[in-house]
């Protein structure tokens, strides 16, 4: 299936598309701290929605390279973590 792969300092992370779902790469810069995030969202029949990350927060600093490519994806990575989400909780 089609999707995204991510190398990093080193790592591999392949990430299929999610069907009924997105997958999301970020790279932000917020008051002079780089990162990286890797994730997405699920959207299961049930109604049930579910956050997935493959990389969390991962600190970028200067000079640092990374590479995505498009490409068929036989061999997915899992997601170092899963959690259900509810929109409906106040905040």
């Amino acid at each position: 299936m089609i999707g995204f792969e991510l190398e990093i300092k080193g790592q591999k992370i392949s990430v299929e598309s999610i069907e009924g779902g997105v997958v999301t790469l970020i790279a932000d810069i917020v008051k002079g701290k780089a990162t990286l995030n890797f994730g997405g969202m699920e959207f299961k029949e049930n109604g049930k929605k579910e956050a997935l990350e493959w990389l969390k927060e991962m600190n970028l600093v200067d000079g640092d390279e990374f590479t995505v490519r498009v490409k068929n994806i036989e061999n997915p990575s899992e997601p170092v973590e899963i959690r259900e989400v509810d929109f409906s909780e106040k905040r």
